[in-house]
């Protein structure tokens, strides 16, 4: 992401099951890819690992198809507060 610092989760080496697949920033995220990856269950695990403070999403890639991300309504509203005071 530009313009924010992020780093991966250590699931691949055997980490703890709450940490994220990315941190970056205020960003709790978890990611999945592949022909049909499970949205809702990425963003349930998000949601139930996000430390309080940080904002749980998902990152979602399915092949040959634009990334796209998915958050719970009311952290998105948080979110867009939070931008909407810092830009003005």
């Amino acid at each position: 992401m530009p313009g924010c610092e992020a780093k991966r989760g250590l699931q691949t080496q055997g980490g703890a099951e709450d940490v994220p697949d990315v941190q970056a920033g205020p960003l709790h995220i978890e990611c999945k890819v592949g022909a049909r990856p499970p949205v809702r269950r990425a963003l349930n695990t998000a949601v139930s690992t996000c430390p309080k403070g940080r904002i749980p999403l998902a990152v979602i890639k399915e092949d040959r198809k634009q990334p796209y991300v998915v958050m719970m309504l009311d952290d998105f509203e948080d979110f867009l507060k939070e931008w909407w005071e810092r830009a003005n």
